[in-house]
């Protein structure tokens, strides 16, 4: 399903919940038009942590919105992109917007004093899969959002006659 499915004009809903067979992904809608952090800003270091910090707030702020678990293991992140025109554009560059979003998600930036929802405890590659940003094609509503995957657990219980069978989500 599309963040975007069945809604006018391509526009993102506030939030969105989708649970899947093996997963339960969640839809975060980012303030503005474009992302506000990229790789190649050349300015002072104060307005740059300043737009992170208000990114870092919005995510956290959706993501207890949507009530995303805390204490997960694992999880995967990605930063979906929808710009105004088809110029072409780095990817990596949006890797500066993706770590504030990350960062919002963990429990070190509680120690911090950063706003955040403890989804995992630390952005160790263990416990956060990242994929590089995507860019998606114009569609004349420019946009983006971060999509946040838990897979769920899959286990697998036996029954007293030795059958074996999967649950999901247990």
């Amino acid at each position: 399903m599309s963040p975007e499915g069945g809604v006018r004009r391509g526009l993102l809903p506030l939030a969105l919940r989708v649970r899947e067979p093996a997963a339960l992904r969640y839809v975060i809608p980012l303030p503005g038009a474009r992302p506000p952090l990229s790789l190649n800003d050349r300015g002072h270091w104060r307005p740059k942590a300043k737009r992170a910090a208000e990114l870092r707030e919005t995510v956290a702020w959706h993501a207890r919105a949507l009530r995303i678990p805390t204490g997960v293991d694992r999880i995967m992140v990605a930063l979906y992109y929808v710009p105004a025109d088809r110029r072409t554009r780095d990817a990596d560059n949006l890797v500066a917007t993706l770590k504030p979003c990350i960062d919002a998600l963990t429990g070190k930036g509680l120690a911090r004093g950063w706003p955040c929802h403890p989804v995992i405890a630390d952005d160790d590659p263990g416990s956060v899969a990242w994929a590089p940003p995507i860019i998606l094609e114009p569609d004349g509503c420019p946009r983006y959002w971060l999509e946040v995957t838990i897979p769920t657990p899959v286990t697998t219980d036996s029954t007293p006659g030795g059958d074996t069978h999967v649950v999901q989500g247990r």
